[in-house]
């Protein structure tokens, strides 16, 4: 057994496998395609890192982390999936053997991940949507870039611009509603400016950073080592200059990806999610109830498994906006994966278990569903995109929670899912506005 896999297999514990099946019982993945977390370990120990490289159910896995709440021995399958398609990267673009962990250059990377086809024994990555969310994670990784970030702000928001104790982590947001256009990028910048608000009435006026780069977890979840650590290293420089003590994140991936970079590189700066910073403050919010109205809450993948955290969006969602909360059978460590992530898929397996996780919803009588997780957000409204009047998951609105609790608390923006199928004409993202902004 090559070095490589030796050492992959044991950091992840695949040598403690009791084969017992768990893992394929609760995977989401399985129950649509032909997939098992378990069969990879034994075809690696059978076929070896090679061989298994070349295989496109490695790309199937969503790394929802379902499978490791279920497994008896703590096998950590993600980071053995993660290993794995690192291992696929480097055979299409060097044709390394696996005796040694060498990343691929990012030159090598960028032409390695392409289009879900083989070369050299390798499978690379299928990508969703033409692979623009790659290309734009990739470009954040290059020296002297420089963005426009701030064209979603608005006059009304107290912010500081690139200095601040307190700084908002936007994330890629605004590129998905560039993206998206329509009620999607509404719904976006409506939670953008809508987490803003709320920050602003809870009394701590944020950071943005006018050059935000990418955190590269998503480069990670497809394998692309090198291109992550490039991101990585620029965005704890810029966070360092700015002078933050707590970075607040509003995408639960850059939370879980953050935490991860900081630990990696030693940095000592708190990172929080939203929703626990607001959750103590929800008195200081003085909100004005929306009535009772009937929701259900879709607890994201990294915001639940990864960071347990499961208590703090329900806090807010019955003090803050008032909301009458019913419970899907599937919630907290058993929560079901919107079917996406990193866009490395987007096919008929994943809008089934986008389109069951909606109807799951749509059963609890609630007329709403809340997610705190941008990327849940665009992929179940994708789902409903197309579907009939009378169909289970047409009947339930997909909102973001920012949106929902500003709304409560008479912060909403003018434009939000609420509104938008009245107000919308598309975009919105990209528009240039003057902001209020204070020094320190």
């Amino acid at each position: 057994m090559a070095l490589a896999e030796s050492a992959l297999l044991t950091g992840v514990r695949a040598f403690s496998c009791l084969e017992c099946g768990r893992c394929t019982a609760v995977c989401p993945v399985a129950r649509y395609q032909k997939f098992s977390p378990r069969r990879l370990i034994s075809r690696m120990l059978s076929g070896g890192l090679e061989g298994l490289s070349a295989d496109v159910s490695l790309w199937a896995c969503l790394t929802c982390n379902r499978c490791q709440q279920v497994c008896p021995t703590g096998v950590d399958y993600d980071e053995f999936i993660l290993g794995l398609r690192n291992a696929a990267v480097r055979f299409s673009s060097r044709g390394d053997t696996g005796d040694e962990e060498i990343p691929a250059p990012a030159a090598a990377e960028n032409t390695a991940v392409k289009t879900g086809t083989e070369q050299k024994g390798a499978v690379h990555a299928p990508c969703s949507h033409g692979g623009v969310f790659e290309q734009v994670s990739r470009m954040m990784a290059r020296e002297g870039l420089s963005q426009e970030r701030m064209g979603w702000v608005t006059p009304d928001l107290k912010i500081h611009e690139d200095k601040g104790e307190d700084l908002l982590y936007i994330g890629c947001s605004p590129y998905f509603a560039a993206y998206f256009g329509g009620e999607t990028a509404d719904g976006l910048q409506s939670s953008l400016l809508s987490a803003v608000r709320l920050l602003n009435r809870a009394g701590i006026t944020p950071t943005l950073l006018t050059n935000e780069r990418c955190c590269g977890y998503h480069r990670r979840l497809a394998g692309e080592v090198t291109q992550a650590e490039a991101l990585e290293e620029r965005v704890v420089a810029q966070i360092k200059e700015s002078g933050a003590k707590r970075v607040i994140t509003i995408c639960p991936e850059c939370l879980v990806a953050l935490r991860d970079t900081f630990r990696r590189h030693g940095v000592a700066t708190e990172v929080a999610h939203l929703s626990e910073l607001l959750a103590p403050r929800a008195e200081s919010l003085k909100a004005k109830p929306d009535g009772g109205s009937a929701v259900t809450y879709h607890d994201p993948c990294r915001l639940g498994r990864y960071a347990r955290i499961f208590d703090a969006p329900r806090q807010l969602l019955k003090k803050v906006a008032g909301s009458e909360l019913h419970e899907m059978n599937n919630i907290r460590e058993r929560s079901i994966c919107c079917g996406n992530t990193a866009w490395l898929h987007c096919n008929a397996a994943t809008r089934a278990l986008q389109l069951a996780r909606i109807e799951e919803g749509a059963a609890t009588g609630s007329d709403t569903m809340i997610t705190a997780c941008p990327a849940c957000y665009i992929h179940l409204r994708c789902a409903q995109e197309g579907l009939s009047e009378d169909a289970p998951a047409a009947g339930i609105r997909i909102v973001d929670l920012w949106t929902h609790l500003a709304s409560a608390v008479d912060a909403a923006p003018a434009s939000s899912p609420t509104t938008a199928a009245a107000t919308s004409g598309g975009g919105g993202a990209g528009k240039s506005r003057k902001r209020r902004k204070t020094s320190k």
